[in-house]
């Protein structure tokens, strides 16, 4: 597979995949969402950024490459 092949292919995969195009986030963008399905969505998203320096952590403890690692670390300490 050519360079540009294959470039293309993964834009494409990225493209399909966007969050932006799931069915949520389309309602989301057209003011669709109901105060339920918002409450729902802000519980879980809750959740997400509560933990996610633990996330970030585990993958900094667990990574040899130190220039990622100073990364991450710069990361968590923001």
């Amino acid at each position: 597979m050519e360079d540009k092949s294959f470039s293309e292919l993964l834009n494409n995969t990225i493209a399909e995949k966007s969050l932006l195009q799931h069915p949520f986030y389309r309602k989301w963008s057209e003011g669709k969402l109901t105060v339920t399905e918002l409450r729902e969505y802000a519980k879980q998203y809750y959740y997400f950024v509560k933990h996610f320096p633990r996330f970030v952590s585990c993958v900094h403890s667990n990574c040899e490459d130190i220039e990622v690692r100073r990364m991450l670390m710069q990361n968590l300490s923001d």
